[in-house]
Order: structure tokens, then sequence, then C-alpha cells
């Protein structure tokens, strides 16, 4: 890392404004990213709902981050170790360690050394959900009762001719609502981290058991639905694939 590198406020930063800082980040060289922000980067690309802009330039960063790893020489590795290692370990998601954990199984000597080290030193602590903070335009919004948008065109005239004469219209059914959006990113961290680990997968009840142990004394609630529910969105996502009821990292990890 250059030591003039200065670090974005990424975290609980509003949509538009991690639009525009963590787009912009994600294009620069590896020594052009402050440790921290790099940490978030990789954090931040394991979330779902992003702006379609900045979903679109995430897509490729781990992997042009990890070559730009492997090509680094012993002095600039080590700098950028150095950054990492002050960065609180609670904000270096699993991908981010996968990454380092795998470099250190290329290098030899001081290089494997530093990084088996380093990767070491965040086991234990629980990599912390990255948090997007309220739209500024919904911040300034006074809160008060939203008028309905009618139904227009052909869905309109449908649903006049089914319904009975003087029958009440039928609400329009609710999107399904993440009731604990913390908790599902704290899910989604761990089946990724779980798989990294596993070359050949898991299978699915072994990988179902593997995250409700980890959830004890943290999420006591959780159960497999809830789990299932986030392997579906991840391997709709293609971050998973499920074959022969084994579940593995897909073609975007």
């Amino acid at each position: 890392m250059r030591s003039g590198t200065a670090e974005k406020r990424l975290r609980g930063a509003d949509p538009i404004t991690l639009d525009v800082e963590a787009g912009s980040l994600s294009a620069k060289p590896l020594t052009q990213i402050h440790p921290a922000n790099l940490a978030d980067l990789f954090a931040l690309h394991a979330l779902d709902g992003l702006p379609a802009s900045l979903d679109v330039r995430l897509r490729g960063f781990p992997d042009r981050i990890a070559r730009a790893v492997a090509d680094c020489p012993p002095g600039e590795l080590h700098e950028l170790l150095d950054g990492l290692d002050a960065v609180d370990p609670a904000r270096v998601p699993p991908s981010l360690r996968v990454l380092l954990a795998a470099e250190s199984q290329r290098r030899t000597g001081a290089d494997k050394v530093r990084l088996t080290g380093l990767v070491g030193t965040w086991e234990g602590t629980e990599p912390e959900a990255f948090e997007i903070g309220a739209s500024r335009v919904a911040r300034q919004l006074p809160e008060g009762p939203r008028r309905k948008e009618p139904v227009r065109g052909k869905q309109a005239r449908a649903a006049a001719a089914e319904r009975p004469a003087g029958a009440p219209a039928r609400a329009p059914r609710a999107a399904p609502v993440d009731a604990d959006p913390q908790r599902t990113a704290w899910v989604r961290q761990v089946v990724i981290e779980r798989l990294a680990s596993a070359s050949s997968g898991l299978l699915e009840p072994v990988l179902l058991a593997s995250v409700r142990h980890r959830a004890r004394g943290r999420h006591e609630d959780l159960t497999d639905k809830d789990i299932l529910a986030v392997l579906r969105e991840l391997e709709r996502r293609g971050d998973l694939r499920l074959s022969a009821r084994r579940w593995m990292l897909g073609s975007r990890r």
C-alpha cells in the first residue's frame, strides 16, 4: 500500500455514496486501495441488493485482486500484509481470508510464514456483516400514509372481469421481507467460508449441521429453512451450485 492512500468511509454509507465511492475504489490498482477498504469491498461483493452499476463493477473484483496479490513481489506483499494486520479482524470477510490462505500455499519462505501468521490471527473472530445506511432521499421524506398506486392497463381490466359484482378488490400479494438482514448476511458469510475449505463441496445435511453449530450462542433461533433460503439465494446468483445434494462454490467464486 502506498503511504498516501486514504481510507474511505464505506460501511454505513448510503447507497448513492456507496455507489460512487466503492465503484471508484474497485477500479483502482491494488496498491491504491487502503487495506481497510480492500476488506470492505470483498464484504460488499458478497451482499445482495447492490445498485446495478456497482454490482457490475464488483463482479470481477475478487478475481482481479487475487491475480494482483499473486503478482506481488515480496516487499510489496509484506506492505499489503502489514496494512491488513492493522485492520480490525471483524472487518475481514471470509472471501478475503480464503484468498490469502490460498496464496500462502503458493508462497515459500518468509512470504509463506507472513501470510500464514496473518490468516491465523483472524481465526476465532467472526466477520461482521457489512451494513448499508439508509438512502438520503428516504431520510428526507416525512413519515405518513402512502398513496396506493392504481393497477392500470390489462391487469386492471382482467382483475375487474374476474371479480364478481360488488366484491371488494383483492389485496396485492406482499413481497417477501427478510426479517433479519444481519443474520442472513452472517449465514451467507459462514456458508461461503465453510465451502471454500471443502474442495469437493459438502452434503446438504452436513452443511446445515455445520452452520447450525456455528450459530450456537449467536443465532439460537436459526432453522434449516432459514439456511436453505440463503443457499438457494446464493445458487440463483451463481455463487453456489448444488449437485447430488452436495453444495459447492459456483462459477462466480
